[in-house]
């Protein structure tokens, strides 16, 4: 072996132990922890979960939080992606007393038995009266969470309430 090869070996050697050494420094640091978003600041904040709507795009689907006074009370939608956001803007399913559904397009609710798996309190789900092509809030949940439902394990329909909103009405709905 020359002189030429041997500087050549070493030389590889030395950038090979330069580059371990930067991986093993990189594997010692910390990953980052998400960022959570401080929705504590005022009496009521709104707090845009997704809107990434029906196709991805790499947001997550339709979802808000409605925070009041420092905890997440009302959910307005549960798109795919928003049980993850969800957790990551550090607000507590127990917190929540509504879940408000604008319809039931997977956009904007494919989440909700997720969300409700490990629900300890009772909540108040509400959304629109439906129509021919589509259930009414109360078709929804019992269809979902029923004795009868696909999710049935998840809950068994226990401490959950619906509120229908009529959308033939010209007149508000209270919820």
């Amino acid at each position: 072996m020359n002189a030429n090869s041997k500087l050549q070996i070493l030389n590889c050697r030395s950038i090979a132990k330069r580059l371990f050494a930067i991986l093993g420094a990189l594997l010692l640091v910390p990953a980052p922890a998400v960022a959570q978003v401080a929705c504590e600041d005022g009496p009521v904040v709104l707090q845009v979960l997704g809107s990434g709507g029906p196709f991805g795009n790499g947001r997550a689907s339709a979802g808000y939080l409605l925070w009041i006074d420092g905890a997440a009370r009302i959910m307005v939608d549960a798109g795919g992606g928003t049980f993850t956001r969800f957790h990551e803007a550090g607000a507590r399913v127990g917190d929540l007393e509504l879940l408000a559904l604008s319809h039931f397009h997977p956009d904007h609710s494919s989440e909700v038995p997720a969300l409700l798996w490990v629900q300890p309190t009772d909540i108040t789900i509400s959304g629109p009266s439906g129509s021919e092509g589509y259930p009414s809030v109360g078709e929804y949940v019992t269809g979902l969470f029923g004795p009868e439902g696909v999710f049935r394990a998840v809950t068994s329909g226990k401490g959950l309430q619906t509120v229908t909103v009529d959308v033939t009405s010209r007149e508000p709905t209270d919820v």
